[in-house]
Parts: C-alpha cells; structure tokens; sequence
C-alpha cells in the first residue's frame, strides 16, 4: 500500500516535470527558433470522483459495470474504464474535493450494446437519470451511487460520425469480469 506521503511525492514530482517542460516550451518560443516543438505524449485519461463511503462506489463499478480494479490505496481506488482510460474513486474525507459539491461531469461511456446495457443496469436498480424508454434513441444516463452521471452511448451509423467511429471500431475494450 503506497503511502500518502509517497503519493504526494509523486504528484509533486510530475508538477516539476511539467513545469520543466512548460518552461522548455516557453524559451523555445521566445528564441525566435524555427524548431516547432512537439507536444508530448498523453498516455491515459484519468477522472476523479469523490465519495462519502468509497467502498459503495467501489462496489458498484467493480461489480455492476466490471471495471477492474487497477489500483487499492484503500481511501483510492482506480478502476480501468478502456485500455487506456481510467476512473479513480477517491474517499472525500481524504481527497481535494467534498461530496457536497456539485457532480457537473458526466462520464460517457462508448458503447455496442445499447439494450443489453440498459437491461443489466435495469436488473441491478440502478437510479436513471435519463431512461432509455425510446428504442431508438442512441443513449441513457444512469446516476452512480455518489450522484454522478453516467452516460450510455453508441454512436449509431450517421454522416457526422465517419471521422471517428472508426477509432471507436479500433479500441481495445475492457473485456467484462
């Protein structure tokens, strides 16, 4: 189990680093060069959400929606959404955000099997915030246990899709536990 203290190191640590490269970024500019500096690379997306009782929360994505469970600092918990994309459950009492903010992000999951989603949600009592009652419609929003919004997607076939659809076609999904 990491230490807070260990964990803090290492934020501290990636905010020198991007500082380092934001001050290489800048002394580029301000030479004149003609070098065009690349961006770095991402490598992941990682969402914080914070939780009164993380264990619930850590329930529900481990068991409900099957997300695995990456990572246990015991008050954080990360859950791999994609193959590179993640969501970390953080215990409020110990996190920079309290429960009694507003959850104004809604983390929208790409998805096939619009119906088959749907019905598991059903199955499990998940709250919905926005029900898929319309067959035809191509998403529905579920509420996760701390109030967050969740919401269920597939980008059906439509001329304003083509440029990305088939990088959807292309991920490695999490294969359900």
């Amino acid at each position: 189990c990491t230490s807070v203290w260990a964990l803090k190191t290492k934020a501290n640590r990636i905010k020198r680093i991007v500082a380092a490269l934001s001050v290489a970024a800048i002394m580029a500019a301000c030479a004149g060069s003609s070098v065009k500096a690349q961006r770095p690379d991402i490598i992941a997306t990682n969402a914080f959400y914070y939780y009164a009782d993380v264990d619930v929360a850590w329930e529900f994505y481990r068991d409900t929606l099957g997300f695995e469970t990456v990572v246990d600092y015991g008050f954080a918990k990360i859950m791999r959404v994609a193959s590179s994309s993640y969501l970390t459950l953080v215990r409020a009492s110990e996190g920079m955000h309290s429960v009694d903010e507003p959850k104004t992000v809604t983390l929208s999951l790409i998805i096939d099997e619009l119906t088959h989603w749907n019905e598991h949600l059903v199955a499990h009592n998940v709250a919905m915030r926005v029900p898929h009652e319309d067959k035809s419609s191509n998403s529905f929003v579920a509420i996760d246990p701390g109030g967050y919004d969740l919401k269920f997607v597939r980008f059906n076939p439509h001329p304003g899709h083509v440029s990305y659809v088939p990088a959807f076609a292309a991920a490695n999904p999490v294969e359900a536990r």
